[in-house]
Order: C-alpha cells, then structure tokens, then sequence
C-alpha cells in the first residue's frame, strides 16, 4: 500500500489557502471554522486575507434595512442554526467599515496574523448584541 503524502510532498511546496474575507460579512464568520477544520491534521496552511466589501465612499448597510433583515432572516440564522453557531446581527448602524479594522489586525511587515479571521469582528464587536461560540462580547 502507498503511503499517502501530504500536500507539500505532492507539491513540493508547502501548500497555503489565501480566504479573503470581511469582519463585518457573516458568511465568512460561518466558513471560518468549517475551513479550519478541512485542513486540521494536514500540513495545509490558512493564510487570512482583509478584504473589505464596501470601502468607502460606499455607504454601508444598516442593520435595520430591509436587506440585511431579510438577508439574516431567510440565510443567515437558518445557516447558522444548521452549523450550531449562535449568532445574532450586530445593531451598530449603520455597519462600519472595516479598513482600520484589518490595518490594526496586520502584524509587522513579517506576515498577516491569525487575528485577521471573521470571528475577531463577531466574538470580539464593539456592539454587545453579538453571541460567539458561547461568548459574550
């Protein structure tokens, strides 16, 4: 029997997932620990990325609209019921923008840290309406 090889062996380089994703997006919240656990055991590295879905001079959602509202009633709760994640949609309105988020989030011009995950924005919000893993913020 073939010993089965990691993904470096395959590649020969160390394999790295790039996610580039939003603090203030819930569905990049929801992928985070599915993503986590896909790669847990392997050699396979995730390498979090900022990207900020409305920089400004985009307005932002407000969380009282009717798109968000209906977006986190009709996807987003019955999406996290399915994974078992408690969430709730953060009342700060209208959502900030993020880009001093992810500026605060990099580490020095060595690499981007762990910190720059979805979950920093929902287990960690300034709005103490979020729930997180069992965690009030």
């Amino acid at each position: 029997m073939e010993a089965e090889l990691d993904a470096t062996e395959r590649c020969g380089v160390p394999t790295t997932i790039e996610v580039f994703s939003d603090f203030v997006c819930p569905f990049c919240y929801l992928a985070e620990q599915p993503l986590a656990d896909a790669v847990e055991g392997s050699d396979v590295q995730i390498s979090w990325q900022p990207f900020e879905l409305r920089p400004e001079p985009t307005p932002t959602l407000r969380p009282e609209g009717d798109y968000l509202q209906s977006t986190w009633q009709q996807v987003v709760y019955p999406m996290a019921e399915r994974m078992g994640v408690p969430i709730v949609l953060p009342r700060v309105s209208p959502q900030p923008y993020s880009r001093l988020a992810f500026e605060g989030s990099r580490m020095p011009p060595s690499g981007v840290s762990d910190s720059a995950t979805p979950s920093r924005y929902f287990a960690r919000s300034s709005s103490s309406s979020v729930t997180s893993g069992g965690r009030r913020s």
